[in-house]
């Protein structure tokens, strides 16, 4: 509802038009500091799918609660508070208006959530701001909210609502044309139809709508939407895959206040109201009247001045005009002149525009509108930005349709005389469901630094060992099942240790073999402060195979191959000289069954394998006596040979499962030995002379 002045529009000088920016300019400065980004920033193509960053989630949860980080202590705060805008009810010529503070249960505003207060008159403190990032773009935090039809197992959902920090850059028209009626299918600053919603905000869920270019035409096209720069906040993981976040956002249409929000709850100028085109989605509330019942003054609080319709109510028919029927306001069907329903519409969206009753409007600190999401009038304040920025509100009065209000730099307003043709920034607004997010739960991952490695026996693994696994919390998640990730590799089959008779707690797996494992977790609700949450996992999504979040999901984690020292002889030992009885050569780092076991390595089976070949005068020799090998209990290798030959010792890792070379290969390694053939020596004498 936008307040007139009765005096300034009988002189013709009724504008609104607050753009002198004086000391109240926008500086960076005035932009509150971020707490963290809530999304981590490669969300979009982490293959864990994790999506938020939980410290960060949980210092927003401090934040609103006063102090406790957690999602419990946030919600009881908002569902035991009420927020108040104080505007003024219009009380007859030539007498005061009254201040009347409007209530709206289980909520707070910025105010309150900043820790500020709100005195007698309804002006407002916010000491200590605070804004958070979110899908690559800085929001401040202006309200919170349980007063909400989204729901989760019977119960109001916490929905926070994020406005932009600061404008987009660039600038657009509210729409292409501008006309002075709203007797037609597209009035010129309908919001549900403007190119601004679906060119700039890329409106219209994954299917996409047309704006509209004229009173009578809905042609206008948007291309490339899954790059558009809000793809994240529009369209959903079937269109765009990981990136989208709308599975975490909530529309207007779950809201209750902007079901019925009024401009007369939050105006304080000394004027007449009356309702403003796009604020409320639904019916506004009825229990504000113009200060005249006559029909060619106002018709359920709807301006009629200029009207060009037969009728006030056929004038507003594309609006929903509601008129007022007996004292009652009476529905009344939106729709355009083929029956598709219009003026509704944007309440879909996950990304919108706010309305001047959200965001209010002052100048030079006089608070002429009150913000119903309690941003003060002061000259400090998150109404500041860089630019005049479009809002959703219209501007009905004095047949002037053609024109849309917005908000000035310095936080004043502007309707009357600003077309919806003027190129203006925007800044839109989220409401980021904060139920869902903290019912949402990240994988534990195994640690990089440190995994367990085979050692030949059965090793038991809890996944509450925070230097194994981060992000296992006993009192929400459990392990359900473990599998090998390759069925047949290895010879034993882990399991979960049921020494923990209540499935419900098991936290333990056993393994045995090197290898890839994958776990099941589950997730189990818990009950904190009377506030129950039932958890699920987040998932990771491809465009066109979207995943949905379960309570169930899967992980996996690696158990390391034990690494070997390549085998070698060293050059003393591997050097003989043939004497005619077997000679013994040492291969060391020969590690097999012989091997006594201890409490922590055990060898079950030969790891790896030696052949032994010879050459002689470079040439494939068969030695005649038979080169034996024998274990030895310290992990070498005797080889005994007689023959002068140069051997070839090729060992190889017969267990590849569980073995590997320091190395990292596991492709076969060799060592050298040679018996040197024996030096005679003889003497002779001759006769001759």
């Amino acid at each position: 509802m936008i307040v007139m002045s009765v005096l300034l529009c009988i002189a013709g000088l009724f504008s609104f038009n607050f753009n002198k920016l004086k000391s109240d300019a926008y500086t960076p400065s005035t932009m509150p500091a971020s707490i963290g980004s809530l999304t981590y920033s490669d969300y979009a193509t982490r293959d864990d799918g994790a999506v938020f960053d939980k410290n960060v989630v949980n210092a927003l949860f401090g934040k609103i609660s006063g102090g406790t980080q957690t999602y419990a202590a946030a919600y009881n705060r908002v569902n035991s508070s009420q927020s108040v805008v104080t505007g003024s009810v219009y009380s007859g010529s030539g007498t005061a208006n009254i201040l009347t503070p409007w209530t709206q249960p289980n909520s707070m505003d910025y105010s309150a959530l900043c820790g500020g207060t709100t005195a007698a008159d309804g002006s407002k403190t916010a000491p200590n701001p605070f804004a958070v990032e979110f899908g690559g773009f800085k929001w401040n935090v202006v309200y919170a909210t349980t007063n909400t039809t989204s729901m989760t197992d019977g119960n109001p959902d916490l929905i926070a609502t994020l406005w932009l920090s600061d404008v987009v850059a660039g600038s657009i028209e509210f729409n292409d044309y501008s006309v002075r009626t709203t007797y037609c299918d597209f009035p010129s600053d309908m919001y549900s139809t403007s190119k601004i919603r679906v060119a700039a905000l890329n409106g219209g869920g994954d299917t996409g709508l047309n704006y509209a270019t004229s009173t009578t035409a809905r042609n206008g096209t948007v291309s490339n939407r899954e790059s558009h720069q809000f793809a994240q906040f529009t369209l959903s993981k079937q269109k765009i895959g990981q990136k989208s976040l709308t599975d975490y956002l909530t529309t207007p249409r779950n809201m209750l206040y902007q079901e019925k929000e009024n401009f007369t709850w939050a105006s304080r100028d000394t004027g007449t109201g009356y309702l403003a085109p796009n604020e409320a989605w639904g019916i506004p509330d009825d229990t504000i009247r113009s200060y005249s019942t006559s029909a060619n003054k106002a018709i359920g609080g709807w301006s009629d001045a200029g009207l060009t319709g037969s009728t006030p109510q056929s004038d507003m028919r594309a609006y929903g005009g509601y008129p007022v029927v007996g004292g009652n306001v009476a529905s009344y069907m939106v729709t355009d002149s083929n029956g598709n329903n219009l003026y509704n519409d944007w309440a879909n969206d996950y990304l919108w525009l706010p309305s001047l009753t959200e965001t209010g409007w002052y100048d030079t600190g006089i608070m002429w509108g009150a913000s119903l999401w309690g941003i003060p009038a002061t000259s400090s304040n998150i109404r500041l930005q860089s630019a005049d920025t479009w809002v959703r509100s219209g501007y009905p009065y004095s047949g002037s349709s053609g024109t849309a209000a917005r908000l000035l730099q310095n936080g004043g307003f502007n309707g009357y005389g600003n077309p919806t043709t003027s190129l203006n920034a925007y800044r839109p607004a989220i409401h980021l469901n904060l139920t869902e997010i903290a019912n949402t739960l990240n994988k534990p991952e195994q640690s990089e630094t440190k995994k367990p490695t085979y050692t030949g026996l059965e090793q038991t693994i809890d996944l509450t060992d925070s230097t194994l696994f981060t992000g296992f919390d006993v009192n929400i998640m459990y392990v359900s099942n473990i599998v090998k990730k390759d069925v047949s590799a290895g010879t034993v089959a882990p399991s979960v240790d049921t020494a923990e008779t209540d499935v419900t707690k098991r936290t333990k797996v056993k393994v045995t073999d090197a290898g890839t494992y994958k776990l099941t977790l589950k997730t189990k609700p818990t009950t904190t402060s009377g506030i129950t949450q039932k958890y699920v996992w987040s998932e990771k999504s491809t465009v066109g195979s979207p995943v949905a979040n379960t309570d169930t999901t899967t992980i996996e984690f690696v158990v390391k191959k034990k690494q070997l020292e390549k085998p070698s002889i060293t050059a003393s030992d591997g050097t003989k000289t043939y004497n005619g009885s077997k000679q013994t050569v040492k291969v060391t780092n020969y590690p097999s069954d012989t091997v006594p076991a201890t409490t922590t390595v055990a060898y079950p089976k030969d790891p790896m394998s030696a052949t032994v070949t010879a050459k002689r005068d470079g040439n494939n020799y068969t030695p005649v006596f038979t080169v034996t090998q024998t274990e030895k209990t310290d992990a070498t290798l005797e080889l005994g040979m007689r023959d002068a030959a140069e051997y070839t010792v090729t060992l190889k890792i017969e267990d590849k499962v569980n073995y590997e070379w320091k190395d990292g290969t596991q492709s076969d390694t060799t060592a050298t030995a040679t018996v040197k053939p024996k030096q005679l020596a003889f003497t002779y004498k001759t006769d001759y002379v």
